[in-house]
């Protein structure tokens, strides 16, 4: 099963993209914080990480950087602002998908086609 880690700011959209996830076959693990999250990012070593740019923590660039010496092989996919700005320093540096909009399903979709691109590594 793929490994999933969902660090997404808001708790009711982590839950709804797990439980999508979780139904795939997924193996979910939670993170409200960029603390949460590398740590959750060490013990799983994911095929994918969600994460969100208006999470709490580290700015988005030193997220990204860690990530990719910390599990090369994690598909990263970004979960836009609310504003709906994209930051094109993030995307440069190697994030697999910008996700097209905030909502869970959104999510859910651009984390499906990470783990089918994860698998053909």
């Amino acid at each position: 099963a793929a490994k999933v880690v969902i660090a997404v700011r808001d708790s009711e959209t982590r839950e709804i993209v797990a439980r999508g996830l979780d139904a795939d076959g997924c193996e979910t693990r939670l993170a409200g914080s960029t603390i949460e999250m590398l740590q959750a990012v060490v013990e799983t070593r994911p095929a994918v990480l969600v994460f969100d740019l208006a999470l709490e923590g580290l700015a988005p660039e030193v997220v990204i950087a860690v990530m990719h010496k910390l599990s090369p092989q994690t598909r990263i996919v970004v979960r836009p602002t609310e504003s709906g700005m994209k930051d094109a320093d993030v995307i440069e540096k190697g994030v697999f998908f910008y996700a097209a909009g905030i909502d869970a399903d959104q999510l859910t979709d651009a984390v499906r086609a990470g783990i089918r691109q994860w698998e053909k590594r």
